[in-house]
């Protein structure tokens, strides 16, 4: 959730909010073409994160590229607004019932821990995706000029760097990830039109404690969430959980603005 908000931040410089809503229309499609065509849902996911990402070239060419030079606020009334639209388009196709890819899987059992064999898939195609990308903008060209439009765009178009070419698609990947995103989330958690809403805001806090604009800060600050949430949850309650990591949300504002990765490098 929090890589693909954090590499359109750090290149475009824009504010998504509708990052969430997007996560929500992955979990609509991966449930509809799983129910649909009878297919596995993990193999419907790379259909899931190409057609997300071919929304996001619509988003670029529509919403984005207009505004990338306005002010901030326009840009996030923008993406508030495609938020609203998504939502609103959820509604009307597929109401407001509860959808929920079912698996009757039997956990694994080593000694006296229990791990579901589903979480552990959720787990090993998120540290994959995270690992690819990585190296993806690491090792390829396309990858080092995505690196070097996000650090200094304008050195970057002076240099020869086709900086429109290299928004497009970093917008694809960003969009690709929320889609792939919720197509995990719907393996666990249920599909509604505003499920987008608490994806999106967790997806924020993850991306503001890593730092803005740094991949590797945005899968450290996940980590951290995800450890924090779950132990809270299982030792005390799921509200006290949300509690603290709201406030290491607010501790990393107060203490280090820029994140704990995001003033070493952007993306």
């Amino acid at each position: 959730m929090a890589i693909g908000l954090n590499i359109i931040t750090g290149v475009l410089k824009i504010i998504n909010f509708a990052h969430g809503d997007l996560i929500m229309l992955g979990m609509y499609i991966s449930f509809w073409t799983s129910v649909i065509l009878g297919l596995n849902p993990l193999i419907v996911l790379p259909s899931v994160f190409i057609i997300i990402a071919l929304f996001g070239v619509l988003t670029y060419l529509g919403i984005f590229s207009p505004v990338l030079r306005s002010t901030d606020l326009e840009q996030l009334l923008s993406t508030v607004g495609l938020g609203l639209l998504l939502q609103g388009m959820a509604q009307t196709l597929w109401q407001s019932d509860y959808r929920l890819l079912r698996f009757d899987i039997q956990p694994l059992r080593i000694g006296d821990l229990f791990i579901s064999p589903l979480m552990l898939t959720v787990f090993s195609i998120s540290l994959t995706s995270s690992i690819v990308l990585y190296l993806f903008l690491m090792r390829t060209r396309t990858g080092i000029k995505i690196r070097a439009v996000a650090q200094d765009s304008v050195m970057a178009s002076l240099l020869g760097i086709n900086k429109r070419k290299i928004h497009l698609i970093t917008t694809m990947i960003g969009f690709g990830l929320a889609g792939l995103a919720g197509g995990l989330i719907i393996l666990i958690f249920p599909a509604y039109p505003t499920a987008g809403l608490q994806y999106g805001l967790m997806a924020w806090i993850i991306m503001v404690i890593g730092g803005l604009g740094s991949v590797l800060g945005a899968f450290l600050g996940g980590i951290i969430i995800g450890i924090v949430e779950v132990a809270f949850a299982t030792f005390y309650n799921v509200e006290l959980a949300r509690v603290i990591a709201f406030t290491l949300f607010i501790m990393v504002i107060a203490l280090k603005p820029t994140g704990l990765l995001g003033g070493r490098a952007r993306v």
